[in-house]
């Protein structure tokens, strides 16, 4: 049996949708309206995202559902200490709008917790 069977079995819905890793790439474009598509037709209770881009892109096109929570797994922020000014002008400003759309944020190391955690304001 294969991991989509397994999952089915389990009354886990699996749905296939291809992303690029390049946040610029067309083919998100197509993936982002799928996501709506999707998001419109069926009403999930949890939606489980892991990667920079399509988690982005798919709390983005969950933001306007009613229904369901949205977790986001970040194994990484591609912004850490050292990474390149183009990661930070991207993937922190990305992250911080979409952190808005995001009921839970699961981190895997303090750097990322710390990077998480709301400003204070002045």
């Amino acid at each position: 049996m294969g991991d989509k069977e397994i999952l089915e079995k389990c009354q886990v819905k699996y749905v296939d949708i291809p992303f690029s890793r390049s946040p610029l790439s067309s083919k998100n474009i197509d993936a982002f309206n799928a996501l709506k598509r999707l998001f419109r037709q069926e009403k999930f209770e949890l939606v489980h995202v892991h990667t920079p881009v399509a988690s982005i892109l798919t709390r983005a096109a969950f933001r306007k559902s009613k229904h369901g929570k949205i977790i986001n797994t970040a194994h990484g922020f591609h912004f850490f200490k050292g990474a390149p000014k183009l990661n930070w002008l991207i993937y922190f400003i990305a992250e911080k709008i979409a952190a808005k759309w995001t009921d839970h944020l699961i981190t895997i190391n303090e750097e990322d917790y710390q990077s998480a955690k709301p400003s204070e304001k002045i």
